[in-house]
């Protein structure tokens, strides 16, 4: 399926030669089934490529291990670019990073469809989202909005340093 979207060689040989090559050669296969433009392909796999390499440099060597380097090379990702993102700038950059990786996981791993976000703030409000559901009682949907939107502010809200 690589064939489909790169002409050098060098490059197909350069994706399948990394770690996780592998898993991004499916992922592209898997956005083609989807009807996902060419674009996007030639967007998203770079991004695949640099996250493999960070990962396997900050020391994974296992798929199951990739998820928790997700936040670390957003972050990283968005302090190299060395530019002032206003709020919705930063966010939606680190959606663009995050999303082609989080799509790849989800394909790769045994659970990956059940890859949720830590409950944001639970260091500084611990059982949030427990009393939202108990207490107030929103529905398991509702919450995930809630994460991933909050996910969003805290990036913004710590200066990039998110945990």
């Amino acid at each position: 399926m690589l064939n489909h979207y790169f002409i050098r060689p060098t490059t197909i040989d350069r994706i399948r030669a990394s770690w996780i090559g592998d898993a991004i050669e499916r992922y592209v296969a898997w956005l083609g089934v989807q009807g996902y433009a060419a674009r996007n392909v030639f967007v998203r796999v770079p991004i695949l490529l640099r996250f493999g390499q960070y990962a396997q440099e900050a020391g994974a060597n296992r798929w199951e291990e990739l998820p928790a380097h997700v936040g670390p090379f957003v972050e990283t990702r968005l302090n190299r670019e060395r530019r002032q993102y206003s709020e919705p700038e930063r966010r939606v950059a680190a959606r663009a990073i995050r999303n082609p990786i989080q799509q790849l996981l989800r394909l790769i791993l045994p659970d990956g469809d059940k890859i949720t976000l830590p409950d944001p703030f639970s260091d500084v409000v611990p059982g949030f989202f427990d009393f939202l559901r108990r207490e107030r009682g929103l529905r398991e949907t509702t919450l995930v909005q809630y994460r991933h939107y909050l996910h969003g502010s805290r990036i913004i809200c710590s200066g990039g340093n998110a945990r």
